[in-house]
Order: C-alpha cells, then structure tokens, then sequence
C-alpha cells in the first residue's frame, strides 16, 4: 500500500490549465476531422450534379405520331428521344417499354442490346420506327400515352459516363460493367473465342 502511495505521489498529473488545454485540442481536432468530412460529402454531392447535368436534359416519350396513318384516324406509336443539351450524347438504346406486357419496335421484338441510335446531336432528337405495344396498363385508357407508358433508354454522355433514365425520373448513372453496349462486346468476343477454339 505504500508503494502505490509513493507511485501516485510520483506521477505529474499537471495544472489544470494544461488539462484544459489538451481536452480543447482534442475538440478541436474532432471538429476540424467532422468539418472535412462534411466538405468532402458537399464536393462529392457537387460532382455528382455537375456530372448528371446533360444527363438531365435527356427525355425519351413514347408519343403518338401528329399525323394519322389512316383515314380511320389511327396514328402510329413512336418513342422520341430528344436531346435538350448542348452536347452530343452516343450510344442510344431502349432497354424496356414499361409497364406493358411486350413490345416491338417496326418488325423487330423489343430487346436490349440493339443501338436504337449512334448520337443525336445537341438539340436534337431521333425518333423510332412504329411501336406495337400489347398489354397496355388500365391506366392508359384515361391517360394520355404519353403519361401512362414510358421509355427505359440507355446512353453515353459528351464525358463517356453511361446513363439510364425512365421517363422524366432522374437519370441514374450506369458502371462500365453494366452498360448494354459493354456487356454484348464481351459476351460476342467470348462466342468468338469459343466458336474459334
């Protein structure tokens, strides 16, 4: 029990100045670390909005043509994608026609994986083939097409960021490993090899 005294006694426990001291740095060190955490959150929420930026002014419609194609009155369903930036977006294809059962685009049965357009220049807008839908949701009967179906569309920005977009929903960016275009060259270059082999 002496020891313990002696020991105790021995130890410089400092001024109470210095405790503050010590316990203000330490406060201020965990502000400065909860400061640079925040920023970073800022420039990293900045980026993101700059970079969706021309991806927002990408809309695709599913629309009816202005003219009829008969003289019933009939006018064929198109989907328009139009570009509202001023720069060129590459790489354009539709994934889905939503919420129906199926959907064809001309003569050919609505998959992923066929470039419905190379680019569309700034302002610019590029319209599909007649569209046959089947299985139109109930809501389409007093909607007008427009707001009852939408296009799911796929495309590459001015700065090679893939982007995916429903609608008017804001668009979501795409990884390289799940961009349409990337997962068919390398599925086409392992059938090669395969087929070679």
């Amino acid at each position: 029990m002496a020891t313990s005294r002696v020991l105790a006694a021995s130890i410089e426990w400092g001024t109470v100045g210095e405790w503050f001291g010590a316990i203000g740095a330490i406060g201020a060190g965990a502000i400065a670390l909860w400061i640079a955490i925040r920023d970073g959150r800022e420039r990293d929420r900045e980026r993101r909005d700059a970079e969706a930026a021309q991806a927002r002014c990408v809309i695709a419609t599913v629309q009816h043509d202005r003219e009829p194609r008969n003289l019933a009155g009939e006018r064929n369903l198109r989907v328009r994608v139009a570009n509202h930036s001023n720069a060129p977006i590459t790489s354009i294809d539709i994934l889905e026609i939503t919420p129906v059962e199926s959907w064809k685009i001309g003569r050919q049965p609505g998959r992923v994986g066929e470039f419905f357009a190379a680019a569309i220049p700034p302002g610019g807008e590029t319209v599909s083939e007649p569209v046959e839908l089947t299985g139109l949701p109930l809501i389409a009967e007093s909607l007008p097409i427009e707001r009852a179906v939408f296009a799911r569309i796929q495309y590459v920005d001015s700065h090679g960021l893939v982007w995916e977009r429903v609608g008017l929903d804001a668009p979501t960016r795409v990884l390289p490993d799940n961009h349409v275009s990337g997962r068919l060259a390398f599925l086409r270059g392992w059938n090669n090899t395969r087929s070679d082999g």
